[in-house]
């Protein structure tokens, strides 16, 4: 629980802070096959991070962080992922994280969300709403692929 606390932490300072200007190139972005997602929302163009949620059709799902620039005093961009399984109940996915220590209010910010975006069930469990095309994942705009 501490290493959570400790990250989120770390990554609030990170994005207070601000960053240098980057730009991803193809190289830093992680695509998932077609044949394998079902769903995906990866982040819009910033300056921040690079965020991605891949919603597999094995009813399993992996999201991931990538920050754009290192954190303070660190040499590489730091990187989170974190995998679960997911069931659907009607126009909504429910999202079951793996590590029971996962604090889904840390990352599904309820200030940043846009109306019926998400909603936090549990620390490690959060229902998507699969009719909107964006989400908002650590205050960053995530599209729907």
């Amino acid at each position: 629980m501490a290493k959570y606390i400790c990250l989120s932490c770390l990554l609030f300072m990170f994005i207070s802070c601000g960053s240098k200007k980057a730009v991803m190139d193809s190289q830093t972005t992680t695509n998932v096959s077609a044949a394998s997602s079902e769903v995906s929302y990866n982040s819009l163009g910033n300056d921040l991070a690079m965020v991605q949620l891949d919603l597999k059709k094995d009813n399993t799902f992996t999201l991931r962080f990538k920050s754009v620039s290192p954190p303070e005093g660190e040499t590489k961009p730091l990187r989170l992922n974190f995998e679960g399984r997911y069931n659907t109940e009607d126009n909504w996915q429910v999202l079951m994280f793996e590590d029971y220590n996962f604090k889904a209010a840390e990352v599904f910010l309820p200030e940043d969300a846009r109306k019926d975006e998400f909603v936090v069930v549990r620390d490690n469990v959060v229902k998507i709403n699969s009719n909107k095309e964006t989400l908002t994942l650590w205050g960053i705009v995530c599209e729907k692929q």
